[in-house]
Parts: C-alpha cells; sequence; structure tokens
C-alpha cells in the first residue's frame, strides 16, 4: 500500500512489528516505544507524544501525552525509589518494574497464552487505544488556547485506567 501521509496508526503498526525486526520479542525485548506527532509552531496546536511505557509494543497501550504549564506526574511510571537504596547496597539485583510494568506483566501473560479470553483482552485494548488516538487527535486539530487545562491528566488518567483494566 503506497500513501501519502503517515499518520500515527501506521507508525504504531510499524512499532509493533516483529517480522521486521521493530519489535524485539525474546531474548532481547523492545521495553518501550514512543510516537510523536510533532505540529508547526504557527498552527498554536499542542505537539502530542504517544508512550508505551511497557515492554512488547505488539501488546502494549500507546498512551498520550502533551507538554503543558503543570502537568499531572503519574508515580504509576516511575521506578520504586526502593531500587535506589537496594543499588547504594551493592546488590545485584534490583527490581526496577514500576506499577504500570507489573500490571502489564499480567495482563500479557494473558494476551500471549492463546486462549480465547487473552485474544478478547487484546482486541479490546487495541479497541480502546484506537479510540483514545482518534479522540486525542480530534482535540488536538481543534485545540484552542482555553483548552490547555484538559491536557493536565491526560497521560496519568490513560495510565491509572489501564493499571485498573489489568487488574
Amino acid at each position: 500500500m503506497v500513501t501519502d501521509t503517515v499518520d500515527v496508526d501506521m507508525v504504531m503498526d510499524i512499532l509493533r512489528s516483529e517480522e521486521g525486526s521493530v519489535n524485539f520479542v525474546g531474548e532481547l525485548l523492545t521495553m518501550g516505544s514512543q510516537v510523536s506527532v510533532l505540529q508547526p509552531s504557527s498552527s498554536g496546536r499542542p505537539c502530542c507524544h504517544w508512550f508505551t511505557a511497557t515492554p512488547n509494543t505488539r501488546y502494549s497501550v500507546f498512551k498520550p501525552f502533551i507538554f503543558c504549564d503543570a502537568p499531572k506526574l503519574c508515580t504509576w511510571t516511575v521506578s520504586s525509589a526502593s531500587a535506589e537504596r537496594l543499588r547504594a547496597t551493592f546488590q545485584s539485583s534490583i527490581d526496577r518494574r514500576h506499577a504500570l510494568y507489573r500490571a502489564h506483566e499480567r495482563g500479557l501473560l494473558l494476551m500471549e497464552s492463546g486462549t480465547s479470553a487473552g485474544s478478547q483482552l487484546h482486541r479490546t485494548l487495541r479497541q480502546l487505544e484506537g479510540q483514545c488516538v482518534r479522540e486525542v487527535m480530534d482535540f488536538v486539530r481543534s485545540y484552542r488556547d482555553t483548552d490547555a487545562g484538559e491536557t493536565r491528566d491526560l497521560f496519568s488518567d490513560i495510565v491509572e485506567s489501564e493499571i485498573k483494566f489489568y487488574s
């Protein structure tokens, strides 16, 4: 398929490709992926960045982040502070998995199981992600300066929803 435009969905599909050696699985594992939609500065529209923050992009959910004044930064994607204390004691094995990573691991086991429940979970996540991409990109296209407050909680709210979804 030849096209003149590349959209967010196309880039996400490319990043999920195991056949094309973009998404590594096995001993070498892709730990996270990012897609950025950059706007001309003259447009007045914000740039939107989509992050997985979880391994195996094929089964990960891309979550939007829009830079703004005073964004709500969540702790769901931050490695535990206790890991730093362990490093100070020279322990060789440090668990750096953040809350989203751990929740994703539970869902990943199910999605990779080949069961109908795993397939259904994967389909549902893709549908929710697709809906989120459409809504956020519509928001970006129609953005006005008065909308800035709506971007503060965007990333943290979606990460929190994803964690609850896996629970």
